[in-house]
């Protein structure tokens, strides 16, 4: 007798998954209770059938019967295909969660596909697009592991902690010991460098082929931010960087013409931000984004934009959730009132809304001048980098100097 199923797999691997995962459901019915699949993850309909009577008659025990008594014509497929496919070992469980993990995360990545489709031809607008991607986050597995034990507690404490690297900011780097999902955020008045500084970090982070980065800028246009970034990167005057034909211009040319990066300059909400941000990131990379800066991100809500304490608090939070859920590492500016220096320095309530931006980061940075430390030249300024918040070390000012002509900060080897 031959089988009547659907048996070609729109997906050879999606085949086998499916499979082995009902296989595992018919041994051990007691896991239906336990799984968050539903029958619309399957690829193939005879899967979706087996899955949905399963569910419906066999919580108690495995019954070949029932199948037969409501009309499922395929029993073939049923016993050689699905109930003998599985092997008999002690390790079941997490077989099942594998297997588990696998369908949902397939289910979840053509579903994001086809919405991504559906935003980008306009059949939905962002608002849709952002409940339909809390919908799948919501689908998260259970977990029939311990939430703790002496195993665990080992591992955590003797796993080798792996920090973002900096490049040539090695005192910032020792300082900071950034994770991968940390929010920084840098502070300072107009005109003390936010900008550069940003755009310092980010030329240093696309030196590691490990890291793809984007960069938000809603104050500036693209055309300064190439120019500051070519002066960075060649260390040569933003005034002589038309001869192209400059060695060091080339390579800086060069390194921009890769795939590593995402640069935008347009304004947007927050919404759409959090869109375009996920839309980029890369899979198997870290993932570093740069917003400059908060004070220019509206919302879509009117109800939250009544206030600007309320705005903020909103974007910060927001942002927060997104760095976890997404393992994203983010650096955002944000401006104070020059009338918030005291004594020709930044504290913690210099901040604008201080309180959230605060609360929300895990490393705050404020950027002012050292009017006491003497200059090496008149061209550089003197900076204090400020590190006020630190939840994964000490609290530290590095100096630094500032060079505007070229748009480089250096640290200082003192």
């Amino acid at each position: 007798m031959k089988c009547s199923g659907i048996y070609i797999s729109k997906s050879n691997n999606s085949n086998v998954w499916e499979r082995t995962y009902l296989a595992i459901l018919t041994h051990h019915v007691e896991l239906l209770d336990m799984t968050i699949v539903k029958s619309e993850y399957f690829t193939e309909n005879i899967h979706k059938k087996i899955f949905d009577m399963l569910m419906e008659f066999c919580k108690e025990e495995f019954d070949p019967v029932v199948f037969v008594e409501n009309e499922f014509t395929d029993m073939d497929y049923l016993y050689e295909y699905i109930y003998d496919f599985f092997m008999f070992e002690e390790s079941y469980k997490r077989q099942f969660l594998w297997y588990e993990k696998l369908i949902v995360d397939n289910y979840k990545r053509e579903y994001q596909a086809n919405l991504n489709y559906r935003l980008s031809n306009g059949t939905i607008n962002h608002d849709e697009f952002i409940k339909e991607i809390q919908f799948l986050e919501s689908i998260r597995q259970v977990s029939l592991e311990p939430t703790l034990n002496k195993e665990i507690i080992k591992d955590i404490l003797t796993k080798k902690q792996k920090n973002v690297e900096l490049g040539r900011f090695k005192k910032m780097e020792k300082v900071l010991m950034l994770e991968t999902d940390d929010l920084v955020t840098v502070a300072a008045p107009p005109n003390f460098g936010k900008t550069p500084f940003l755009l310092n970090i980010f030329n240093e982070l696309l030196e590691n082929k490990n890291n793809y980065c984007q960069y938000y800028n809603l104050e500036v246009n693209k055309d300064i931010i190439v120019k500051r970034l070519m002066a960075i990167d060649s260390k040569e005057k933003m005034v002589d960087l038309s001869n192209i034909e400059n060695d060091r211009i080339i390579k800086s040319m060069n390194k921009y013409d890769r795939d590593n990066f995402y640069m935008c300059d347009d304004s947007m909400t927050l919404e759409k931000m959090i869109v375009e941000i996920a839309s980029h990131l890369r899979e198997g990379k870290q993932n570093v984004v740069f917003i400059d800066h908060i004070g220019l991100v509206s919302i879509e809500d009117k109800q939250l934009n009544r206030s600007n304490y309320e705005r903020v608090t909103h974007i910060m939070k927001q942002l927060r959730i997104m760095c976890k859920k997404n393992n994203v590492l983010l650096f955002i500016a944000s401006q104070c009132d020059r009338e918030s220096l005291r004594n020709g320095k930044l504290t913690m309530h210099s901040l604008k809304d201080s309180g959230e931006i605060e609360n929300s980061s895990t490393h705050v940075i404020l950027l002012y001048e050292d009017a006491e430390r003497e200059k090496a030249f008149n061209y550089i300024k003197n900076i204090t980098v400020d590190i006020a918040k630190n939840r994964n070390n000490y609290t530290f000012r590095v100096p630094m100097e500032f060079v505007g002509s070229k748009q480089l900060f250096y640290e200082v080897n003192k």
